[in-house]
């Protein structure tokens, strides 16, 4: 799922080249009590505020990666740190809204951000969500990092999305554990907690940049209600709940972003010169990714959709796109 969502330690997904019965327990906390859009409330807050270090590893059937991570919320601002401790070097750092990348943006992948569960707002996007997805929470015998947890399901009413297993620290509500899951409740998708300190307390330098990293441009925002909301490329398929999160344009290119409150995707539309290269689809993961290709007007068009969405889902979203006139 891409905004696309980028908060908390689940922003650095890095693309390729090219997410029982209840326990009964004598004393349950009260975020174990709580209702599941409580406690996805509780931990998006959590995800924001708490000062927490750790190892976590993220992966899926073809890979894995461990990072580390360092966050903080200081004077109202949001510090961040994320180093690969797999793989070639790289280091992410972010204060407030904006980012520095090294060793430098260039050599790094486009990073893709988690939305829905992990950005602001979640609590007005909670009714959208309940019309396409159910959820349900429960007391876990399980232990992540050391620490007890409860577990929100988050299940899917139909096959062209994902579903999500998540499990939180019971004191605290941040997100330990993330699996998505599929519509036979594989897991396509692991993001967890290896080890993990929570309310730690940060020495000042500790979020410093390298000298020959400034920070960049800051994240973007939401275009104005004035501004255009696209260049008239739209699918004409939408699976139910999703609509138009944002929209950006650079010259003739354009990208638009599309949620149902957890789920994302991007859909980017280029102009391209020369002869088109074949129409080619992949996963890695939970992340799809479809190319297709059309002509109008004399001109050739790449039709590039990326999300955490079912291959199916995106071959019919991405296939549906058509240029609609104003």
């Amino acid at each position: 799922m891409i905004r696309s969502w980028l908060f908390g330690w689940l922003t650095l997904l890095v693309l390729p080249t090219a997410i029982a019965a209840p326990l009964v327990t004598a004393e349950i906390p009260q975020q174990a009590q709580d209702e599941p859009g409580q406690l996805l409330e509780r931990m998006s807050q959590a995800i924001r505020e708490e000062a927490y270090r750790g190892v976590l590893v993220f992966g899926n059937n073809q890979e894995w990666h461990t990072l580390s991570i360092q966050h903080q919320m200081k004077d109202g601002v949001e510090y961040e740190k994320v180093t690969h401790l797999t793989g070639a070097p790289r280091q992410m750092t972010r204060i407030g809204n904006r980012v520095s990348m090294t060793p430098h943006p260039d050599q790094l992948q486009a990073a893709v951000r988690k939305t829905g569960l992990l950005g602001p707002g979640l609590d007005e996007r909670l009714p959208m969500m309940n019309q396409n997805y159910h959820l349900s929470s429960r007391s876990s015998p399980m232990q992540i990092a050391g620490r007890p947890v409860v577990e929100v399901q988050v299940i899917p009413q139909s096959a062209d999305r994902y579903g999500q297993n998540l499990w939180l620290d019971r004191d605290t509500a941040l997100l330990l554990r993330a699996d998505v899951v599929d519509d036979q409740q594989n897991v396509v998708e692991r993001y967890q907690f290896a080890e993990v300190d929570i309310g730690v307390e940060f020495q000042p330098g500790e979020f410093a940049l390298g000298d020959d990293s400034g920070l960049g441009e800051p994240l973007p925002e939401a275009p104005p209600e004035s501004a255009p909301t696209d260049t008239g490329w739209l699918p004409d398929w939408l699976p139910s709940g999703f609509s138009q999160a944002s929209f950006q344009q650079q010259g003739d290119s354009s990208m638009l972003m599309f949620s149902d409150g957890l789920a994302a995707f991007s859909l980017f539309v280029d102009p391209i010169q020369g002869d088109a290269m074949p129409d080619i689809s992949n996963r890695w993961g939970a992340t799809s990714a479809v190319v297709r290709h059309l002509s109008r007007d004399g001109t050739t068009y790449r039709i590039t959709l990326v999300g955490e969405v079912p291959m199916a889902t995106a071959k019919r979203i991405a296939w549906s796109v058509v240029h609609r006139e104003k």
